[in-house]
């Protein structure tokens, strides 16, 4: 029976965290057939044997995906992804959980709304060692609609682990992700609608081994000043209404760092100029050059 819902666990060194994850999947409220596609990039610790051991006893429900080299984060995300054959797919991080309700929660508003394409929730934060950074005093009060200038004013919304979008034939094929969850959120919200579900139906684990976030932000700062500047350069290829405002964003922050003499990073450097490029074309670049090297 093909399955109505795809869940993708990629997952990394994560022998403390994965069955965990995998149980709480398994366990899910749902009367819709689900799959469960867990890629595993070359982990060096017992997550691997941990996976197999389960692959046995779930033939049919759980796919494994187990590569012989170590592909990274992203391509091992993109990998998983590819795989799925749902109508719906989730993704869950191998250091991440669910809830039971999850599933069911997000299968009924989306099937109940068909105008929203992507729904994500609230979830509890955990820390590495399982204890709960937060409670219900924070949780949201009703549900959030989303639009695609609402993640590019304020950021990401919903945790990656917690978003179910329909497929509708989304490429996931690129390796031109540097933070794939929030740039992909962008593009499922090009010309669509989401949600942020006020429900907490998921725990995300904070700073774990593994996870997709640690590997990701090794040096937060200028990633997070790279990752802006390149998700918003892809996006004005195909959106003039940002050209002008992108633009004169990158040339004002270069100046200023330049004017004051600050040491900025090669890569927030490189990320400026690939803004400028994709917003104004090359003629500005060489003009910017020049002046530069001057």
């Amino acid at each position: 029976m093909k399955p109505v819902i795809s869940v993708c666990v990629p997952t990394f060194n994560q022998e403390k965290y994965i069955e965990k994850c995998l149980e709480s999947i398994l366990d899910q409220d749902i009367e819709v057939p689900y799959e469960i596609i867990v890629a595993d990039d070359c982990s060096t610790d017992a997550t691997r044997e941990i996976l197999m051991g389960y692959g046995e006893r779930y033939e049919g429900i759980i796919k494994l995906i187990l590569n012989n080299e170590n592909i990274g984060p992203t391509q091992n995300t993109l990998l998983a992804r590819s795989h799925a054959r749902g109508k719906y797919i989730c993704h869950c991080d191998g250091d991440d959980f669910f809830y039971r309700e999850k599933l069911r929660v997000q299968f009924d508003f989306l099937e109940q709304n068909p105008e929203y394409v992507v729904a994500w929730h609230d979830v509890h934060l955990y820390r590495e060692c399982g204890d709960l950074l937060d409670n219900d005093e924070a949780k949201l009060k009703k549900n959030i609609d989303l639009k695609l200038e609402d993640l590019l004013a304020f950021g990401s919304w919903g945790a990656n682990s917690s978003l179910m979008y329909r497929y509708n034939g989304i490429p996931f094929e690129t390796d031109k992700y540097l933070m794939y969850d929030f740039e992909f959120s962008l593009i499922l919200l090009d010309n669509s609608k989401g949600v942020l579900l006020s429900n907490k139906l998921g725990g995300y684990r904070v700073g774990s081994v593994g996870s997709l976030t640690s590997s990701l932000l090794s040096n937060r700062v200028n990633r997070q000043r790279l990752d802006q500047l390149r998700l918003w350069a892809a996006f004005v290829r195909n959106r003039k209404e940002y050209r002008k405002f992108v633009g004169f964003f990158s040339l004002i922050t270069l100046f200023k760092s330049l004017l004051k003499r600050e040491k900025i990073s090669k890569k927030y450097f490189t990320g400026i100029i690939y803004l400028m490029y994709f917003a104004h074309g090359p003629s500005l670049i060489n003009s910017v050059l020049k002046k530069i090297s001057k």
